[in-house]
């Protein structure tokens, strides 16, 4: 159906769309094909146009931008944190919490993992949590793939930001993770402006003598998980998005809120299938992606690379798009025409 759709659009909207192709390298040949289909019918003016105020992208960070096996990188992060506090202060280890963290005894982490999480990085700065974590995605290396974490970024969705960024898109990633540590990660790995970030917030406590934000004891209401993500994205973003990306069940919200946005849209659900990364994921997500008609993107099928960084190893923003050489030679053409109407009006005016 929407191929056919596709088609119709196309030969009635008599347009050429004033963007360089999409360019989808590490995709398969036919996914590249048909996001690019896509991409092009809701830039291109025509029936399938999107303009660009509402031309929004949602997408899942852990398992879907980022590797989350063995250990979400936001919770690594606050383990490591709490495992380096500990070594600089002995006495901490009588905490059950800071216990549980040196024994690794996950049980109890998952059991109390709000108040883990919470009280992790309670009281510090946002300048601490920013460089921590920083730190934390340069130097920890993944004990599965053996890579440091800033390394772990698939680079076909890369390479799908900056495509969607490329075209006037502004990407979201939206994470049940710790906002500000995921905030502080893709900033310095992908460049991506941390507004661009809807994570499960801390609050941070405004210390006004000194000046001074510290991160509290408490979570900003709803948590962005499961049914929380469209809501705080609607609060956020104050639309819909037209593309959303997702690889759990977790995510099947934030996939049916793209309906909402009343135009031609894509949802990507990921399937963990590829033998050099990790093969995993729920069924139900899948029957529920193939029952949706969404497009069930298999890394084994799918991504012909899974890592790496594109060239530029920079995600560009929404207003860093470049027009192709042609359609400069067009404007400065039509310039240069204006520029001489002009001045013939201006001697007839003189006679």
């Amino acid at each position: 159906m929407s191929h056919l759709l596709f088609t119709f659009a196309m030969m009635f909207s008599g347009a050429t769309a004033p963007w360089e192709p999409v360019s989808l390298p590490s995709w398969s040949p036919e996914s590249a094909a048909r996001i690019g289909r896509w991409l092009t019918a809701v830039t291109t003016p025509g029936p399938l146009y999107i303009p660009r105020h509402a031309r929004i992208a949602a997408m899942d960070l852990d398992g879907t931008l980022i590797v989350e096996k063995p250990d979400y990188f936001h919770g690594l992060v606050s383990k490591e944190f709490v495992r380096r506090k500990a070594g600089r202060d002995p006495a901490l280890s009588t905490h059950p919490l800071v216990r549980a963290v040196l024994d690794g005894d996950e049980k109890t982490l998952l059991k109390n993992l709000k108040d883990f999480l919470l009280f992790s990085m309670e009281g510090e700065t946002w300048e601490t949590v920013r460089d921590f974590s920083v730190r934390i995605g340069r130097e920890s290396v993944n004990p599965l793939f053996r890579r440091p974490y800033v390394e772990l970024i698939y680079l076909p969705m890369i390479e799908l930001i900056q495509a969607l960024r490329a075209r006037g898109f502004e990407v979201y990633i939206i994470t049940t993770a710790q906002q500000d540590i995921v905030q502080a990660f893709l900033w310095d790995a992908l460049r991506l402006e941390p507004r661009f970030v809807l994570g499960s917030g801390v609050v941070y406590d405004w210390d006004f003598d000194k000046g001074i934000g510290r991160r509290g004891r408490r979570f900003l209401e709803p948590l962005c998980h499961g049914s929380g993500k469209p809501v705080r994205i609607w609060d956020r973003i104050g639309a819909w998005p037209v593309l959303a990306a997702g690889n759990s069940t977790n995510d099947v919200d934030m996939l049916s809120s793209v309906n909402l946005s009343g135009y031609w849209t894509l949802s990507l659900a990921i399937e963990h299938d590829h033998p050099d990364e990790a093969i995993y994921g729920k069924p139900e997500f899948l029957e529920i992606a193939k029952r949706r008609e969404w497009m069930v993107v298999s890394m084994k099928r799918d991504f012909r690379r899974l890592w790496g960084r594109p060239s530029p190893a920079v995600v560009p923003g929404p207003a860093s798009r470049r027009l192709p050489a042609g359609w400069w030679i067009l404007w400065l053409g039509t310039a240069a025409v204006a520029i001489g109407a002009s001045v013939l009006v201006r001697r007839r005016q003189r006679r």
